[in-house]
Order: C-alpha cells, then structure tokens, then sequence
C-alpha cells in the first residue's frame, strides 16, 4: 500500500491544506469481546484469596513440622541415654551368659571326671568284690576238705594251724 493510499483510507492528508475527512464505518461491524472490569478484578482478588489461603495452610503445616521436629530432637539426648544404657545391659548380660557357660563347661568336666571316678571305684569294688567272693570260696572250699578241724559255737574254726596249712 503507497502513502497516497494510506492517506486516503485513513483521512489523513499532509501539507499545508490538508484537511481531515471523515472516513464511513463499515456496515457490518464484529462484536468486540465486552470485559467487564469489575468481574476481572474480582476473580483477581478471589485467586488472590486463595493463594493466602494456600500459604497460610503451608504455614501451619510447617509450624506443626518444626513443633514435631524440637520435640524430636528434645527427646534425642534422652533416647541417647536409653540406648547407651541398653547397649550396656546388653554388653552386661552377654559377660554373664559368657561366665555362666564357663562355669557350666567347668561343672560338665568336673562331672565327667566324677563319674569316670566313680566307674574306676565301682569297678574297683566289683574286682574286690570277685576277689573276696573267691577267697570265701576258697575258705569253704578249704574247709570242706579238712574234716578234722573242731568248730566254736558261731560255726568258726577254731585251728589256725589247719587253716594256714
């Protein structure tokens, strides 16, 4: 589009003479969308609204966080001690557990070695046992074959001659 154009489309003209022409309006006109000032600011002021709203929850979300997280740490030297006391029970019980066993392995040997004492004692009493059953054996035997030796009144002999010999 030239100036020349321009100018007469606009109503516009320049130079000394130049006058303003009133230019028609077209016939068929669009509709301009139509804002409502009042109605913008007020859905402003209600994002507005609620946008504080927002914040202010997430405030308080995080105020009960901090109260959560200083009564979290308030209780931690307290915590501390509690474990440090279970670690030494438990360090305790294991020592005890460790001198128990010792003793029981202690009281298990010394068992063991009782009761091989005791199987060489009662073998021992078993082989003194056989031994004095054949000496009476013996001594029966003896005198039975001796007939001449004389008697007391309990049924001993009363020659030791004959008993030796």
């Amino acid at each position: 589009m030239t100036n020349d154009e321009a100018i007469r489309e606009t109503g516009l003209s320049e130079g000394p003479g130049a006058r303003l022409s009133v230019v028609s309006t077209p016939a068929v006109r669009t509709p301009r969308p139509v804002t409502n000032l009042a109605k913008v600011f007020g859905q402003f002021a209600e994002a507005q609204h609620q946008v504080i709203e927002q914040v202010m929850a997430l405030e308080e979300t995080l105020d009960e966080e901090r109260q959560g997280t200083s009564a979290a740490l308030a209780q931690l030297p307290e915590l501390k001690e509690r474990i440090n006391w279970l670690i030494a029970s438990f360090y305790e019980q294991s020592q005890h557990a460790a001198g128990m066993e010792e003793r029981l392995n202690r009281q298990t040997q010394e068992l063991d070695a009782m009761k091989t004492t005791m199987q060489a004692m009662s073998d021992a009493q078993q082989h003194w046992q056989a031994n004095m059953d054949q000496l009476i054996d013996s001594l029966l035997r003896f005198r039975s074959a001796t007939p001449g030796v004389a008697r007391t009144q309990d049924g001993g002999s009363t020659d030791l001659q004959a008993c030796a010999g």
